[in-house]
């Protein structure tokens, strides 16, 4: 296996490795590292069996990347998405290949790449310039001033949805359009929607989404609307200051008992607990 060589203009590259991780993971969208780099012809990285999401961003050149053993090459303008745990090659294949890129972990990122790997090589196009570099302006700002991981929080979300829409988008991507509406639509919304309120947007009956979603996301839509839930409510609790009856309220249950149910079935804290747990100091 030929040895990774990180060769990069260093004098117009900028890179922000090693940043803080949140304590609850599983909750906040959060990045590890992310960077703006200008590549070097010799250039070469082969990864694999690291638990890390990537987004790569051609802005110039060109690259090959090959995911388990399939190589397409990437334009101007196309967004590739790797699970790390899946063994990918890349390296340049065009001089003055420049390229964004953002190791990200946590919160739904799971379920974004689900969608995003059913096109054929994990590769859309057309992202506009624009959506990457403000997240990355954003990001460096974060790091460089008085920002915190719950801000880079929002802009890596942001990111992500700017690339789910473009892949919805993607007439190569073979996931199921309804699921992909259905997961579009739920990330937008606030309080998270029944599985009857899905039912009736989109005009199918509950039975038959719960039974897609399965077969589709190896999970229920009950199931996956409870999880959304649990997140909503666990980032109200560790951003604002609203009481747990509020959040309740907020998140769409009548009384903080509803609250408690949820916290009981997803996690071993309280909503109080997990708020003195996590919550901002």
């Amino acid at each position: 296996m030929k040895a990774n060589i990180v060769s990069i203009d260093r004098t117009k590259s900028k890179n922000y490795p090693f940043l803080p991780e949140p304590t609850e993971k599983s909750v906040t969208y959060y990045v590890t590292s992310f960077g703006h780099e200008y590549l070097l012809p010799d250039y070469y990285m082969n990864r694999r069996n690291k638990d890390l999401f990537m987004v790569n961003y051609v802005v110039s050149g060109a690259l090959s990347v090959t995911i388990d053993g399939k190589t397409r090459i990437m334009k101007k303008g196309d967004a590739c998405f790797l699970n790390l745990m899946r063994h990918s090659v890349i390296f340049p294949v065009e001089e003055n290949t420049e390229i964004y890129f953002f190791h990200c972990m946590g919160g739904d990122i799971k379920n974004v790449y689900g969608v995003f790997s059913k096109s054929d090589e994990n590769i859309v196009g057309d992202i506009p310039e624009e959506k990457i570099t403000e997240a990355f302006d954003f990001l460096a700002g974060s790091v460089e001033g008085d920002n915190d991981m719950y801000f880079r929080s929002g802009v890596i979300y942001r990111l992500l949805m700017d690339i789910l829409s473009a892949v919805r988008s993607d007439k190569s991507v073979k996931y199921p359009e309804l699921i992909k509406k259905i997961i579009y639509y739920v990330w937008q919304s606030f309080p998270i929607p029944a599985p009857r309120d899905i039912a009736d947007k989109f005009g199918y009956s509950t039975i038959y989404l719960e039974r897609l979603f399965k077969k589709n996301v190896g999970q229920s839509l009950g199931y996956y609307l409870l999880n959304k839930r649990y997140e909503q409510a666990c980032q109200c609790l560790i951003d604002t200051d609203m009481t747990v009856g509020e959040v309740a309220y907020h998140v769409g249950y009548s009384t903080p008992q509803g609250l408690n149910v949820l916290f009981h079935k997803f996690g071993k804290l309280t909503p109080l607990a997990f708020r003195r747990r996590f919550g901002k100091k």
